[in-house]
């Protein structure tokens, strides 16, 4: 095949998936011709395609786009960046942050990874026409999609509770396909406003961390813990938070809680044994600055033996 020496041209052709036919991909520059079998770069396209949307075909690559536009306004009304729409991934962690479900939306932006690497999987294996494991990838992908599912209706309930709205919102999240409508709604209609924002949230959180102080006292146990955290995934996961008070010297005081509730994490906070953002004063004395000091003037109880 021959082209008549015009200047430039570009044909151009995407093979979407389901569709078998032979594509040619022709670039013509000044007098040369270059022909590029499209096999490569077709597949190519498709695998970024995949990760970005999540999808191949046309209708749920359209669904997608009005995810992000939707989210869009979201993310703008809750005080956030909007561009994070635009982010595959840290969309969906920075939307559970506006519905005030971090820990939900890890999960939810983890099974978005899950869905595109094995959709760039699917298309890998069906450019090298390995039909057998392709297969099998089918499986995996429903199985994800119905996590994602029950997590996308974590997080959206607790848009219920930041827009005050009915429950029965949460239909219409069930599907990638209707879960928009919502988003639209809430992020677009005036009438729908948030409760708070997210940086108005970790604003206040701080204001009562600073003001909620516990005096000092030259005698006694003093307590000023700002937070106890540690790193999971990628992300701090918050054990103890703002905890102030003062014990005067000869009271005694007992902790009650339920298992897990952190009495065993604020006593080590407490006596230097973990260490969190905290100012620990005993008789004056800092606890955590003046460790070695101390060693002798507090007494613990272990937990467990230790013998």
């Amino acid at each position: 095949m021959h082209f008549p020496e015009t200047g430039r041209r570009l044909l151009f052709c995407l093979r979407m998936p389901h569709i078998d036919y032979g594509i040619m991909f022709i670039f013509v520059y000044n007098d040369s011709n270059l022909y590029l079998r499209s096999s490569f770069m077709v597949n190519f396209l498709q695998l970024i395609i995949a990760v970005y949307f999540n999808a191949l075909e046309p209708h749920l690559i359209a669904f997608r786009l009005l995810y992000i536009v939707g989210a869009w306004g979201l993310l703008k009304k809750s005080g956030l960046k909007p561009a994070w729409a635009l982010v595959p991934w840290a969309c969906e962690y920075q939307l559970s942050r506006c519905a005030n479900r971090e820990p939900e939306g890890r999960v939810y932006s983890l099974t978005g990874v899950a869905i595109s690497l094995l959709t760039a999987a699917e298309v890998y294996l069906r450019y090298s026409r390995n039909i057998s494991l392709s297969v099998l990838v089918l499986p995996l992908l429903m199985s994800v999609a119905i996590m994602r599912t029950i997590y996308t209706l974590r997080v959206f309930s607790g848009f219920i509770e930041v827009y005050g709205v009915k429950k029965t919102w949460l239909i219409l999240c069930v599907f990638d396909s209707t879960v928009i409508i919502p988003m639209f709604i809430w992020g677009y209609d005036k009438r729908y406003q948030p409760e708070w924002e997210v940086e108005d949230l970790a604003a206040e959180m701080k204001r009562l961390a600073t003001e909620g102080s516990a005096d000092v006292m030259s005698e006694g146990l003093t307590i000023n813990l700002q937070e106890r955290s540690v790193r999971e995934f990628l992300h701090k996961n918050m054990l103890l938070r703002d905890i102030h008070l003062a014990i005067p010297k000869g009271h005694l005081v007992v902790l009650l809680g339920g298992s897990g509730a952190g009495k065993t994490t604020f006593l080590n906070a407490v006596n230097g044994y973990e260490k969190a953002k905290a100012e620990i004063m005993l008789n004056g004395h800092n606890v955590y600055t003046q460790y070695k000091d101390m060693l002798y003037e507090v007494g613990v109880v272990p937990q467990s033996e230790v013998m």
